[in-house]
């Protein structure tokens, strides 16, 4: 990494770091525009608790040799069922599935530096499970990029009888919801949409989001993004996400949804991380530095289980990609990413196939070129 590029990683370290304890503002002001909510076990939100069935999947797909055992990378919350039994398929894609990765808040921006879920991707596609990763705007507003979504949903190429698989990090996750509301003409190309760490009922801190985000993430060491439409931020506040889906109910999208949320303490959060962590721990310490544990589930969803790692080291492998950065600023970003993203792919696959035994995507699918080529 040259030197300026270091510098410049300095300075945004330190002004994520300082931002995060310097605010005089209130953690959540009441917000009399979001509709009335209240917290329910998630049976009662019509979620379907797999959480058994995953951790069984996560420890059959984790190396003997990983740097995590798959039981410490899965918290155990009350509730959990016992293990089925069932045997776990580990060999090629039984489906015709593709990736399509919605990335979060400024990974355009941040692009020179990490590729979201590059590791697991990567590991995906050596066993028939190929991935893209859908270009959105990472200062934009998710009305913007719910649109950008769906052209790029119906210029994908697939191959006859393909479907993707949309996985939502972060507020790729609000992106990613919105688009199938609002544009229902995609969802006969999508099997399934899993939010990953998402940001389904927003984030408190974007209700008094420190200014100098937006500056730092259009100056971040190679850059490529602009200011969009600036609605970012306000895409991420509790009251605009909470009216989404009062407006937009996930169970009337009619595609398969599933929740793989995150938390984790103070001590096993990234350095650059622990201020945020701290401003959300005021309300509950089950948080990822990002979101609070009870704001990651999409309603009337599969719930696969919560990790055990923070905001960033579930979706941006910097321990990979930039292991000097990592180092100083992420010192807690080291996870098993692919075991994780494989086991997901596993298990809805399977829920899939259960769903229905005789399972088959739409007969042919129009073969389209993407825009410029």
């Amino acid at each position: 990494m040259a030197i300026g590029m270091i510098r410049r990683c300095l300075s945004l370290g330190l002004c994520v770091a300082a931002m995060g304890g310097c605010t005089s503002t209130p953690l959540l002001a009441p917000d009399l525009a979001a509709p009335p909510a209240m917290l329910v076990p998630v049976g009662a939100a019509g979620v379907v608790d797999s959480r058994a069935r995953f951790r069984e999947i996560l420890c059959a797909v984790t190396p003997p040799d990983s740097s995590r055992k798959c039981h410490a990378m899965l918290h155990r919350l009350g509730g959990e069922a016992q293990p089925s039994g069932r045997p776990v398929g580990q060999g090629p894609p039984r489906l015709p599935l593709r990736l399509a990765i919605v990335p979060g808040y400024g990974a355009d921006c941040f692009a020179g530096l990490v590729t979201i879920l590059g590791d697991a991707r990567a590991h995906l596609a050596t066993i028939g499970w190929l991935s893209i990763e859908v270009p959105v705007e990472g200062l934009s507003s998710s009305t913007r990029n719910a649109e950008l979504i769906r052209n790029r949903v119906l210029a994908e190429p697939l191959a006859p009888g393909e479907r993707l698989v949309l996985v939502g990090y972060s507020k790729g996750t609000a992106d990613m919801l919105e688009a199938l509301a609002r544009y229902p003409e995609i969802r006969p190309h999508i099997a399934a949409a899993v939010s990953l760490a998402g940001t389904v009922a927003g984030s408190p801190l974007a209700d008094s989001p420190p200014r100098v985000l937006p500056w730092l993430a259009r100056n971040a060491p190679g850059s490529g993004c602009d200011g969009g439409d600036g609605g970012a931020f306000e895409s991420l506040r509790r009251s605009t996400r909470l009216a989404a889906l009062s407006n937009y109910p996930p169970s009337s999208i009619g595609v398969p949804m599933f929740s793989l949320g995150a938390f984790t303490a103070r001590q096993d959060t990234s350095s650059i991380l622990v201020p945020m962590h701290d401003r959300l721990s005021a309300m509950d310490p089950r948080n990822d530095s990002q979101t609070l544990f009870t704001d990651q589930l999409i309603p009337g969803s599969v719930l696969l289980g919560y990790l055990n790692a923070d905001h960033w080291a579930v979706g941006l492998p910097l321990d990979q990609a930039r292991p000097l950065l990592a180092a100083l600023f992420t010192d807690h970003n080291a996870f098993p990413r692919p075991a994780m993203l494989e086991a997901v792919m596993r298990i809805v696959e399977e829920t899939l196939l259960d769903s229905s035994p005789s399972f088959s995507p739409p007969p042919s699918l129009p073969r389209r070129r993407r825009p410029g080529r």
